[in-house]
């Protein structure tokens, strides 16, 4: 509902922002996300699901071409020669992880985009769970099994499960990079929890990151979110500077104008 109000390019409406809490801003969230990662290569289903097991085979040659020239390797040196093949082996099986870790991931956001529309399954969307459970199991040393634990925070946080989200939302930002633009979506999705939670102090500690670089892609619905807790803590005056920040910081920004309506309406 919030995302289609905001594509939407007629007239903003004071009580939409009102409306806009963690779930909307979550909603807003998960719609950023998307539409950033829309223009990214998409690999097919076909492709990413193929029988051959490429480890195997690369390990095979390795281990067959070594035996088949064990002379000249027992003169080049074995020492070197046996740290050269565990290397390629190594950086082989590293190659197949990540290669069965992006199918099974892939099939887990199949299902989760087939059981979330048009509407919720709870028994299939615990079905789903379980598929990003095992991706970050079994494929941990993945990109595929670091991806999975945002997407299953979020199926956590639509069940209320707010406890059982913080932690896979941390463990999301311990394996990313700094530079990363989805450490900070990850960071406001985790301070929605915490507000969600009650824990209203880790929700303002959190946002105040997220804004301390105004690069950062969520850092206008991080002012937004902080303007809100505030107001939701008594701290007024707070929430209406934030405000006051983001109309001066923001001017380009799709939610100007409901901030700037906000401000009015706290002026008068």
């Amino acid at each position: 509902m919030y995302v289609a109000l905001l594509r939407t390019s007629g007239a903003f409406h004071l009580d939409v922002f009102e409306q806009l809490d963690s779930q909307g801003l979550l909603a807003l969230l998960k719609w950023k996300v998307e539409n950033r990662m829309a223009s990214a290569k998409k690999i097919s289903r076909k492709e990413l699901l193929k029988s051959e097991d490429e480890f195997l085979t690369f390990s095979g040659r390795t281990m067959l071409y070594v035996r088949d020239h064990a002379k000249p390797f027992k003169y080049a040196g074995g020492a070197f020669v046996g740290l050269l093949v565990v290397y390629l082996v190594v950086w082989g099986y590293l190659g197949h992880v990540e290669k069965k870790g992006q199918s099974a991931y892939s099939e887990a956001y199949y299902a989760l985009e087939k059981s979330l529309y048009p509407k919720e399954d709870p028994e299939k969307l615990q079905g789903v769970q379980e598929s990003f459970r095992t991706v970050i199991d079994q494929y941990s040393l993945s990109q595929a099994g670091r991806l999975a634990r945002p997407e299953l925070a979020h199926l956590k946080f639509m069940e209320k499960k707010y406890s059982e989200a913080v932690p896979l939302y941390l463990q999301f930002l311990e394996k990313t990079d700094g530079d990363s633009p989805y450490r900070s979506f990850a960071m406001l999705a985790l301070a929605g929890c915490y507000e969600e939670m009650g824990e209203n102090d880790k929700a303002l500690e959190m946002l105040k990151r997220i804004m301390s670089n105004p690069e950062n892609p969520s850092a206008e619905l991080a002012a937004l979110s902080l303007s809100r807790v505030y107001r939701l803590t008594g701290q007024t005056e707070k929430s209406k500077e934030t405000l006051k920040e983001f109309a001066a910081k923001y001017k380009d920004s799709p939610f100007l104008p409901l901030v700037q309506a906000h401000i009015a309406k706290a002026i008068s």
